[in-house]
């Protein structure tokens, strides 16, 4: 389940100047992309995931696997990728990917604290460095999760 205030935050964002396609990276339940279809029907909407889902009528394409070892042919307007899990050297290549393939947004959920296992090792710090705006998505039932949005 996602802190409602994360979606929230992300449909603000992608309204405030709609994209013509979005690419979700690393889903576990679709529910970032149903409710992008939701809010906008008529958008192309791909998505790359490790995980086995089957969500035909809901994506364009379904790429499974890892971003790192996918060929995108196109180039997406806004990116937007779930549970940013990565080590510092490995999320700095992933976000150079990422970002390379984004005409306009790069949109990153994180945590800053995973339940069970401590810290994030990504701070909103550290996205900020690297140029990102943060959004804090508090929830007092859910979770402490942060959106790190880079624009083009």
């Amino acid at each position: 389940m996602i802190n409602p205030q994360v979606l929230t935050t992300l449909i603000t964002l992608l309204t405030k100047n709609p994209p013509k396609s979005v690419l979700e990276v690393h889903n576990e339940n679709a529910l970032i992309g149903y409710c992008i279809r939701t809010y906008f029907p008529n958008i192309h909407l791909d998505c790359v995931t490790p995980y086995s889902i089957d969500y035909a009528r809901l994506y364009n394409t379904i790429y499974g696997g890892d971003i790192l070892r996918q060929v995108l042919k196109s180039k997406y307007d806004v990116i937007f990728h779930h549970s940013w899990e990565y080590d510092k050297q490995t999320g700095t290549t992933v976000l150079e990917v990422i970002r390379a393939k984004a005409r306009r947004l790069v949109i990153i959920l994180s945590l800053l604290e995973w339940y069970g296992r401590g810290v994030s090792l990504w701070t909103p710090e550290d996205f900020k460095l690297r140029g990102a705006n943060i959004y804090l998505c508090h929830s007092e039932t859910r979770d402490r999760s942060f959106l790190a949005v880079f624009c083009k």
